[in-house]
Formats: C-alpha cells, structure tokens, sequence
C-alpha cells in the first residue's frame, strides 16, 4: 500500500491480490461503469453523480486539464458497451450500456459514457471518490509512482492553508541601467510615437532617477548604485526613490555581456563610481572626461592593457611566414579581450 498527498489532500494507491476475475460476469459483480437506478438505488446514484464523473471535458469545457491537443488525456467519453469485454493483453472495456439513464453534472448532461469506475460497496461505505479498476499490468504503474515526488503530512497542511512556501532574506532590488536616451519605452502598435515621446516622465527611469537624488540630497552621493537600495526605496509609480525607514533590500545590477560593448564597461563603472550627477559624471576620471565608457575603464585601470598582445606578435615576427602572422594577429583580435584593436 502506498500513500501520499496529492495538492495536499490525503490520497492512496492501492492494489490487491484477489481470486482472479476471468470472467466479464466475475469483473462486473466487482465494477460498474454505469450509472445506477435513480429510482431504486438513489443514495448510489447521488454519490457516482456527484463523485465518479469525469469531467466533462471537450465541447462541454474545452479548458479542461485533460482536454489535450483537442481530445481528452483519459478517453472520455467512453465507447458504449452492451458488456464488458477482456482483450487478450488482459485488460476490460467495462459495461456501459446505452439504457438512458442520465445524469446533470456541472451544468451538462451525461450519460454512462462518462462514468469513472467504481466499486459500489466501497462507495457507500466512505462516499468519496474511489476509481476501481482490473489491474492487467502493474510495472508501470509503481515505476510511475515511485518516481513522483511526496510530500509529508505537515506540509501537506501548509499548503492546504495556503502559508508562504518560501522566502527571500533579505530581499533583492534588480537595477536597471542603460546608455544615454537608450532607455525602454514600452507601447503598443496603435500608439502614436510623437505622443508617446512627449509623455511626461518618459525619460525618468529607476537609473536616471538615482542621479537626480544624488542631484538632489548631498548625502545619497555617499552610495554606489548597487549599495542604493540598502538606504532608499525605488516607488516604481511615482518613478522616484524615497528615503527607507524599515526592511532592508541590497541591489543587484542587471548582467551585460562582455560582447554588449558600451554597456557592459557602464555596468563595470557603476561598481566603483560613488553619486554621479550625471552620465558625464561616470565616465569623469580625476576631473578628465573620457570620449566613452571603455576609455575611463581603461583610465581606471579596470582593463588589462595590450603589451602583451604586442609582445607575442613581436616574438612570432622573429620565426612566423606572413600568414601565420595575420592568422594570429585575427585570432587575437576575435578571441583575447584587446584593450585597443586599432
């Protein structure tokens, strides 16, 4: 017996050994298929009506979890069968009869094609929802199973009220950063861009605004960008960032790859530079300001210079034919971070 939690409500499989049913007679004294009598049997008929119903799914509710690919995961509906029929594989095409009965299930009328089967004793003793079937095979089944993920009772309960599952301590700011009047602007296809260039504010962003409260509040120039979060607080509808009085969050520059050329040595900048006033600010080393990006790096000294690029083309001049000088001379270029290709 094995048992689990599924979605955090109890659930079992379980398979029993009995006397062999070798018969369709000896299979249907243990399973229906059918809905029962109405009129004779009407506790049973209210618990397969409103326990043992597949769905329904397809055109009576083509958002079905089952509704696959335009027809359903489970073969519903069912074919009708005058009896239950065993193939030679050993497994039952149950009874379901075309007698009429039918029942009204979500706001849909079904009929026996669309009963789930069941063992009528065991449903009146626990009136729940109990799938009964002729087990032909079973290898799969446990494989199936045995490889699911199971959860414990207590969390089964914390998922049933609905508590956190997980939490980040603390919290992360993703800052946003771009090159000068290279900022997103999002709008649809009927929009007119004239207009939605003179919207106002639309050339404030999270990166932007930070250097407006450096402009603004002398002691925000003490902190890096990445360390901004950790004493304001980005209002992303107001597009301004307010002063922190509780919680505390760190901030984390969005990636650039090395390949993105300006934007990738911006993001390197904005590690160092401490209360820019503006993007000219950035890229200002000891009051010099540099034509891009690239160049205060390499001002800085964030980048490795290029002698030894210099070097191994002087050392492969002494012994290398012209070719294999330009084939290294390429390769260098495309594959080594060169500081100054020209």
């Amino acid at each position: 017996m094995l048992w689990n939690f599924k979605r955090g409500l109890p659930h079992a499989h379980i398979l029993l050994t009995l006397v062999k049913l070798l018969t369709p007679a000896d299979v249907d004294n243990f399973i229906s298929a059918e809905l029962p009598n109405k009129d004779t049997d009407p506790q049973a008929f209210q618990i397969v009506s409103k326990t043992m119903i597949h769905g329904p799914c397809g055109e009576a509710n083509p958002y079905s979890p089952c509704f696959v690919g335009g027809e359903c995961s489970k073969k519903y509906p069912k074919n009708f069968n005058t009896e239950t029929l065993i193939d030679i594989n050993g497994f039952a095409n149950y009874r379901r009869r075309n007698d009429g009965r039918n029942a009204t299930v979500r706001r849909q009328e079904i009929d026996n094609r669309w009963v789930v089967p069941y063992n009528r004793a065991l449903l009146l003793k626990y009136n729940s929802h109990i799938n009964v079937e002729l087990c032909a095979r079973t290898k799969d089944e446990v494989r199936q199973y045995l490889d699911c993920r199971y959860i414990s009772a207590p969390e089964a309960c914390w998922r049933v009220f609905e508590f956190d599952l997980q939490a980040q301590r603390p919290s992360v700011e993703s800052l946003q950063f771009h090159l000068p009047n290279e900022q997103t602007v999002i709008f649809s296809d009927r929009d007119d861009l004239p207009t939605v260039l003179s919207m106002p504010g639309i050339s404030t962003t999270m990166f932007t605004a930070w250097m407006m409260a450096n402009n603004e509040f002398q002691d925000a120039r003490l902190l890096k960008y990445v360390e901004f979060p950790t004493a304001w607080v980005w209002k992303a509808e107001e597009k301004i960032w307010d002063r922190r009085k509780r919680g505390r969050r760190i901030g984390r520059l969005y990636y650039a790859y090395p390949s993105s050329g300006e934007r990738y040595y911006l993001r390197m900048l904005l590690n160092i530079v401490r209360g820019p006033l503006s993007f000219e600010d950035i890229q200002t080393v000891n009051g010099f300001l540099c034509p891009d990006f690239r160049s205060a790096c390499n001002s800085l000294g964030l980048l490795e210079d290029d002698n030894e690029w210099h070097e191994a083309l002087q050392e492969a001049s002494i012994w290398a034919s012209p070719h294999q000088l330009r084939h290294l001379f390429v390769s260098i270029l495309t594959s080594c971070q060169v500081t100054n290709p020209l």
